[in-house]
C-alpha cells in the first residue's frame, strides 16, 4: 500500500473515532435522499453511474477546504491532503516533483475505502432501526450468475412488496448489473430485468437436481437387472432356473424370487394376482398379460416382465432364448397389466 493510500485510510478512520461526527451526521442528514438514492424501477438492464449533480457530499477533515471525504451513492472516495505551506520559510526550498496521477488500483481502493467508510458512518451515528429503514443503494456490476432455489420472484423493486414481474426456476442464467445489500438487479436470459433475492444466487451453476428414489423404484430396478441378467437363456418348458432353462412364467417367478417377493408359478394365475393398471401407466417390473392361443377362447397363457422405454424382457418359446423385445412389436393380444410392487 502507498503512503498516499495509507494517509486515506488513515483520513477516514480518523472521520469516524473523532469529534467530527456531529458535523457528518448533520451534513448526511441533509443529503440523506441524495446519498441513498435507490434506482427506479428497471426500464433498461444497466444502471446509470453517480454522476457529479448533487448526490455526492463533501465531508471536510478538521475545517479544510481541500481534505476530506467526498461520498457518493456509488461509495466515496478519499481526496489527498494538500502538501502544507511552511509558515516562514528560512530558504528557498527545493522545487517538489509534481505528484503522480492516481493509478487504476488507487481508485479501487479509494473506491472501496469510501464504501465501507459510508457504512461505518451510518452503523456508527445512526439507531439500528433508522439504518434498517434506509433505502439500499446499489452498486454496477457485470456478473453472471444462476439461480439456487427451486422458483425465484423477479420484482419490479427490491423488497418483498415489490411487483413480481415473473418466476425463474432452479439453475436460471442472469446477468447481474447493479447490486445492494440485499437485493440485485439482474437481467434473465430472455431479456426480462427486475430485482431478485442476492441469497438465491451463485457464480457457480447449481448441479442438476436428482428425483428422489423411492424404494419401491428401486425394488422394481432390481427385478429388471436380475431379469437382464437371464438374457440368453434357453427355453424350456416347466423350467424355471438360470441353469435349467425358462419357460415364461418360470423366469417372472424366478426374478421375483431373488427380490424376496412370490408370485405365481403359473402365467394363467396372474389374472388375478397384483393391482390391474392401463398401458399407459405400466412402469418396470409390471407383469403383461397375453393370450397367444388365438383359438377363440381368450386366456392368459403367456407372460412376459416389462423393462422400460417400450421394452419387455420374456422367455418367449419356440426354441427362442430369454430375450428382449419391443411391446409394440409383439404381435399377440394383450389381455392384461398386473403391478407386483405397489
Amino acid at each position: 500500500m502507498t503512503d498516499r493510500n495509507r494517509t486515506m485510510r488513515r483520513t477516514a478512520r480518523g472521520l469516524v473515532a473523532l469529534a467530527l461526527l456531529p458535523l457528518v451526521l448533520s451534513t448526511a442528514l441533509s443529503g440523506l435522499a441524495a446519498l441513498t438514492r435507490m434506482p427506479a424501477a428497471p426500464s433498461a438492464p444497466t444502471p446509470t453511474p453517480a454522476s457529479p449533480d448533487g448526490r455526492y457530499l463533501f465531508v471536510p477533515l478538521d475545517g479544510s477546504e481541500d481534505q476530506g471525504v467526498l461520498l457518493s451513492s456509488r461509495g466515496g472516495y478519499v481526496l489527498p491532503p494538500s502538501t502544507p505551506t511552511p509558515e516562514a520559510p528560512t530558504s528557498t526550498p527545493e522545487p517538489t516533483a509534481t505528484p503522480a496521477p492516481p493509478t487504476a488500483a488507487d481508485l479501487a481502493e479509494n473506491d472501496a475505502l469510501g464504501a465501507s467508510l459510508f457504512a461505518d458512518l451510518l452503523l456508527t451515528a445512526w439507531p439500528e432501526e433508522k439504518v434498517a429503514a434506509l433505502p439500499d443503494y446499489f452498486v454496477p456490476d457485470d456478473a453472471v450468475l444462476y439461480v439456487t432455489s427451486d422458483t425465484l420472484n423477479l420484482r419490479g423493486s427490491p423488497g418483498t412488496d415489490g411487483a413480481v414481474l415473473r418466476k425463474l426456476k432452479y439453475a436460471d442464467k442472469v446477468t447481474r448489473t447493479a447490486y445492494g445489500t440485499d437485493w440485485s438487479l439482474v437481467v434473465a436470459s430472455d431479456g426480462a430485468a427486475g430485482y431478485v433475492k442476492t441469497d438465491y444466487l451463485a457464480s457457480k451453476k447449481p448441479a442438476p437436481k436428482v428425483p428422489p428414489v423411492s424404494a419401491a423404484d428401486l425394488l422394481r430396478a432390481r427385478i429388471v437387472a436380475y431379469a437382464k441378467a437371464q438374457l440368453g437363456v434357453k427355453y424350456v418348458h416347466y423350467a424355471a432356473s438360470p441353469t435349467a432353462g425358462f419357460d415364461c412364467s418360470g423366469l417372472t417367478w424366478y426374478v421375483y424370487k431373488e427380490a424376496g417377493i412370490s408370485v405365481p408359478r403359473s402365467s394363467i394365475a396372474y389374472g388375478t394376482f397384483g393391482r390391474s393398471v392401463k398401458l399407459s401407466e405400466i412402469k418396470p417390473g409390471d407383469i403383461l398379460c397375453w393370450d397367444t392361443f388365438n383359438d377363440g377362447v381368450t386366456r392368459i397363457n403367456h407372460v412376459s416382465l416389462y423393462i422400460g422405454n417400450g421394452m419387455m424382457i420374456h422367455a418367449a418359446g419356440g426354441g427362442k432364448d430369454v430375450r428382449y423385445q419391443k411391446v409394440s412389436t409383439y404381435q399377440e393380444s394383450l389381455l392384461s397389466v398386473r403391478r407386483i410392487i405397489q
